[in-house]
């Protein structure tokens, strides 16, 4: 699950993801249309991999269990308790903030921040709006802009360094 962190879902998403609304046939494609939501995601080829890895390792766990476990294709399933279920929210957040603390990193990020991060980075990297919104699942650009486009210190460097070129050209 570490590298789903890049592909800017939320973590509810996660936790009720279902193998149904995957298409790994196409090359780094991540994703499918839910009822509520229309989303694609495209993602590297290291995220696919994972997740494959990751689909294998839930297999051999419903192999286990076998009628025992829920197979309703929740990719995110519990292992243990209610296998097959889905994982909760609460689950994940406490895994990222245990591994937070063992990493000697800021414990008060969430799994959320991910998402903020990941925007942030992108408009960094100067991916345009549409792009962003459509990876974010917005369809209004005044939430993108106002919640997750805010000025990196990068940005603003660039900015700076920007004016000063066009203004010793003039």
């Amino acid at each position: 699950m570490q590298k789903l962190c890049v592909t800017i879902m939320r973590q509810g998403l996660y936790c009720f993801f279902q193998t149904g609304l995957l298409d790994l046939r196409e090359r780094e494609r991540f994703g499918g249309s839910f009822d509520w939501l229309p989303m694609v995601l495209v993602v590297d080829k290291e995220i696919i991999a994972a997740l494959k890895k990751h689909m294998l390792v839930q297999k051999k766990v419903q192999e286990h269990f076998g009628e025992a476990y829920l197979d309703e294709g929740f990719i995110f399933a519990k292992k243990e308790k209610q296998p097959g279920y889905p994982i909760f929210v609460k689950t994940v957040e406490n895994r990222m903030a245990r591994l937070l603390k063992l990493a000697g990193l800021n414990s008060e990020l969430t799994p959320h921040s991910l998402r903020h991060t990941h925007t942030s980075l992108l408009a960094e990297a100067k991916v345009g709006l549409e792009e962003i919104m459509d990876r974010l699942g917005h369809c209004d650009d005044a939430t993108t802009k106002n919640v997750y486009l805010h000025v990196t210190k990068e940005m603003k460097k660039e900015a700076s360094h920007k004016f000063a070129q066009l203004m010793r050209n003039l």
